[in-house]
């Protein structure tokens, strides 16, 4: 479904992916060091029962006590060998701290949370005023910006931005209903408040709505407050970033808003590096957002080779065309606004397979979050078009 303002690039569709299948990427519990040491420690249990059995043959309480002892200890090691083999693959405990209960690496599935989890997920409110859109100032009429501030329960890690509710999330006969949302990351060199105020996708959306062209939406602007996070990597030994963009972000929303509970009822979206957080973040994440927007970013890992502790299989999987290469793709649908000079949308287009899909914004926009400012309007439609507009669309199509 792709409205009159986006061109569809690459159509595509295969097994779902789950990302929780990607092997190990961090050292300790999923590292191969330690699998080869549980694997020779099983062969050497094995032989050493096989050693010692002969001299525990005898009926004397030390020889029985011997012999259910290594066979206690083979299947000890043998057991532990596989365990770490499956750990590595689903990546349940991919950190010690993470197997003895101080780690944070837990995640979202679909509309699930992990029971729990800390309560510092609530999102604080610090304050509220009315868009700047005709109509005045009137909640239910324009809608309404909240200022937010909140620690991610998962990455630790204290987010900061601006929330922007749509007028019918006020209306008396919408309180039991939940609403699309759309998460855009605030890059390194973006503030979430101004990042609101240079895409103003309130102005954008009410107008696509009152012309009943889309279906309303929360659009929330938002960022971590720790400037190496703002790289979105989970660094080796480092903050999380990645993983509050992805699980984090989605946690406290849901937590505090009436959200939508369908994966392909979120979206995120982001400008410049934000763009490339947000196709990773998707990629990574897509049992959570079911469609990502690049708005001005490339498709390649972030600059700084610190993000990735010198390992080049993480830099490796933070870098969305070599996990396309090497990873079945997530069942998302991308839309490219990329200017002239990037390649992104060719190369996206390229390296997307089934499900994944990659659609281009015609035209061409600069690489700051105003000059996207003018396209609010068609974004919104590809998003979430209501059933009238998804229907003129594929007629003019």
């Amino acid at each position: 479904m792709v409205d009159s303002g986006v061109q569809s690039s690459a159509r595509v569709g295969v097994d779902a992916w789950s990302p929780m299948a990607l092997g190990g990427i961090g050292a300790g519990l999923t590292s191969t060091v330690f699998l080869v040491f549980l694997a020779l420690l099983a062969v050497a249990a094995i032989v050493l029962t096989v050693w010692l059995w002969p001299r525990l043959a005898g009926r004397s309480v030390r020889a029985v006590l011997g012999r259910i002892g290594l066979v206690l200890l083979v299947h000890v090691s043998v057991l532990a060998a596989l365990a770490g083999a499956v750990n590595k693959e689903v990546q349940a405990y991919p950190t010690w701290a993470d197997l003895l209960g101080g780690g944070a690496q837990q995640r979202i599935v679909g509309d699930s949370t992990v029971p729990g989890a800390a309560k510092v997920a609530k999102l604080q409110v610090t304050g509220r005023s009315a868009p700047k859109v005709p109509g005045g100032a009137d909640p239910a009429a324009v809608g309404q910006l909240e200022q937010v501030t909140f620690t991610g329960p998962v990455s630790g890690l204290r987010g900061t931005g601006t929330v922007y509710l749509p007028p019918e999330y006020f209306a008396k006969e919408s309180a039991k209903r939940n609403f699309p949302v759309v998460v855009v990351v605030a890059g390194k060199e973006h503030v979430p408040q101004r990042l609101m105020s240079d895409l103003a996708p309130a102005a954008a959306q009410l107008a696509a709505s009152r012309a009943n062209r889309v279906n309303p939406a929360i659009w929330a602007v938002l960022a971590d407050s720790d400037d190496t996070a703002r790289a979105c990597v989970d660094a080796p030994k480092g903050p999380l970033g990645l993983t509050f963009v992805g699980q984090d972000l989605p946690w406290v929303l849901r937590d505090t808003y009436r959200t939508a509970t369908d994966r392909n009822e979120w979206a995120i979206a982001g400008v410049a590096d934000g763009a490339n957080c947000a196709l990773r973040a998707a990629m990574t994440d897509s049992d959570v957002y079911g469609a990502a927007i690049m708005l001005g970013g490339t498709a390649g890992a972030p600059d700084g080779e610190n993000l990735y502790g010198g390992s080049a299989k993480v830099r490796s999987l933070n870098n969305p065309l070599s996990r396309l290469k090497h990873i079945p793709p997530p069942p998302i649908r991308v839309l490219v606004g990329s200017t002239r000079q990037d390649g992104t949308a060719d190369e996206l287009n390229k390296a997307a397979a089934p499900p994944m899909t990659v659609a281009t914004l015609p035209g061409t926009a600069g690489t700051t979050a105003a000059s996207w400012k003018p396209r609010m309007g068609d974004i919104a439609r590809w998003l979430f078009p209501t059933d009238k507009q998804a229907s003129a669309d594929r007629e003019g199509s």
